[in-house]
């Protein structure tokens, strides 16, 4: 099974980048992250924060690719005008290649590329066309009292994006699941039994609203979509059982446990069960499957769009908070205690 690792490499500076037509674009660029493949980097990518003008502007001139045909049509990219805007940039991998033949790690890397705007302002690196725009992320405006539970992003995610997950997928290259979802949200039929399923519908017009692309399967009232956080990106999907009055919604965790590391997950999942008040890990022994659910009971009441928000955002906040002490356990060998310990220091 081929190795997995995600380095990054910090830059939190400012970077001008040169145009084909001449123009500057002058960015704060704030980290590399590289995916390496059994020691090999396989993946350069850059992240920056851009103004909402900065992102406009973009679009308008094709930079970073950028292009009409990168957009997809079921993706709102309806951000706010008073916020700064991630941007996740693929490096050209041929451009990569040829880095690697002289650079071999992350930090050499890194360390190149920050001396480059001062020794090699004109070098392939510093053209925006080697870079190919993946994702673009907002941090949304929370309430006060949902604010605390953490951090909600809206997303959209290109075509290139897309097409290389496609690639690495054939290729049977280890990497976070790629999107299990539908170019299109399904849309809803007026003749099913589950249209008028309250809890479905509001919790597919709040994933929605917010940015999420989701999908279902017809006759089902299960959805499915991909969230993004500091720590990585899983597969989320929410439980609609409205003959019971439940709602449920899970987190994913991108790795599973092997089956030498599961009695180690079970035991990081008791302890951290134990002090959790919202929600719960929990491990399928079979097939070392980890998820985070919460969940809410509202028979003979309604789900409102406010408690779903409330489930989300700390749902997708937990799983992103203890996606790394899972790694630690799964990849590197560490127990349970050993891992917690590493994320409260």
């Amino acid at each position: 099974m081929t190795q997995r690792q995600i380095k990054h490499y910090p830059l939190d500076r400012v970077l001008t980048f040169n145009t084909p037509n001449k123009e500057v674009l002058t960015l704060q660029a704030e980290e590399l992250s590289f995916i390496l493949e059994d020691g090999v980097i396989t993946e350069c990518r850059l992240i920056a924060v851009l103004s909402p003008e900065q992102h406009h502007q973009l679009e308008a001139q094709s930079w970073f690719h950028i292009t009409p045909d990168a957009f997809i049509e079921t993706e709102e990219r309806d951000f706010e005008t008073d916020r700064p805007i991630e941007m996740e940039a693929q490096l050209e991998q041929s451009i990569l290649q040829a880095l690697l033949t002289q650079h071999s790690t992350p930090e050499e890397i890194g360390a190149y590329y920050q001396t480059l705007p001062e020794t090699e302002p004109k070098h392939p690196l510093l053209q925006e066309n080697s870079w190919y725009g993946f994702y673009f992320k907002q941090e949304m405006t929370l309430p006060a009292h949902l604010a605390e539970l953490g951090i909600l992003k809206n997303l959209y995610t290109t075509r290139w994006a897309k097409a290389y997950e496609a690639t690495v997928e054939k290729q049977e290259i280890t990497l976070p699941d790629p999107p299990s979802l539908q170019e299109q949200v399904p849309a809803w039929d007026e003749n099913s039994p589950y249209f008028d399923s309250s809890i479905l519908r509001v919790m597919t017009d709040f994933l929605t609203s917010n940015g999420y692309i989701v999908s279902r399967r017809e006759g089902e009232t299960v959805i499915n979509l991909q969230h993004e956080g500091k720590n990585g990106r899983w597969e989320c999907y929410g439980d609609a059982r409205e003959e019971d009055g439940l709602c449920c919604f899970y987190s994913v965790s991108p790795v599973n446990a092997p089956e030498n590391k599961r009695m180690a997950i079970a035991e990081f999942i008791a302890r951290i069960n134990y002090i959790l008040t919202v929600g719960n890990f929990e491990m399928d022994f079979a097939d070392g499957e980890i998820r985070y659910r919460t969940s809410i009971d509202v028979e003979g009441d309604r789900l409102s769009t406010q408690l779903f928000r409330q489930l989300t955002i700390a749902n997708v906040t937990m799983m992103d908070r203890y996606l790394p002490v899972i790694r630690n356990i799964i990849e590197n060998g560490l127990s349970p205690v050993e891992a917690l310990a590493a994320i409260e220091n």
